[in-house]
């Protein structure tokens, strides 16, 4: 998850050099995994990846940050990492995840793990403009509808619904 190509854990700052010259708008850590935003809305990702949460189609560890060329034309604006599963957000308002699927924090009304970037159709329609991963859930804002909506794991009550159900879809709070 350090990106820098090594496989030894350290103490010091890194630098990620395939990261060098790319202006970056963002960065999010999973629990280990990482992604970084460019300014251009590029997005690259690395480290663990038992579960397709790099979003470049395989399950391989990556030591160094790949470009997860399934976003190339969504000009994302925002990611956000969860355990073992990820979401980025389009300038358009979409949602994308993908990654670890097994309590429906994918959003997609399956346990499915999902090796690339799949937008959570439930959503389609609504201009979201906040996402959250949690280790097993993800939280949407949709600001037009005053509306904050959770999907994935409920066993804590994490969702916010009042119950310790999973979601498999995306309901409002």
């Amino acid at each position: 998850q350090l990106g820098t190509g090594k496989h030894l854990s350290t103490c010091e700052p890194q630098l990620v050099e395939e990261l060098r010259d790319i202006p970056l708008a963002q960065i999010a850590a999973g629990g280990a995994h990482s992604l970084a935003l460019s300014l251009s809305g590029a997005v690259y990702s690395w480290g663990k990846n038992d579960f397709g949460q790099l979003g470049l189609g395989d399950t391989e560890n990556k030591y160094n940050p790949s470009y997860i060329r399934a976003l190339e034309h969504k000009k994302t604006v925002y990611i956000s990492c969860g355990g073992e599963h990820t979401a980025v957000l389009s300038q358009d308002g979409l949602v994308c995840t993908f990654g670890a699927g097994g309590f429906g924090q994918l959003g997609h009304n399956s346990t499915q793990n999902e090796l690339i970037p799949r937008i959570v159709a439930e959503l389609f329609g609504a201009k979201v403009s906040q996402i959250a991963c949690g280790r097993w859930h993800t939280l949407i804002y949709v600001p037009s509808l005053g509306e904050v909506y959770s999907f994935g794991c409920g066993a804590e009550g994490q969702l916010g619904n009042g119950d310790t159900s999973n979601r498999l879809i995306p309901l409002p709070v």
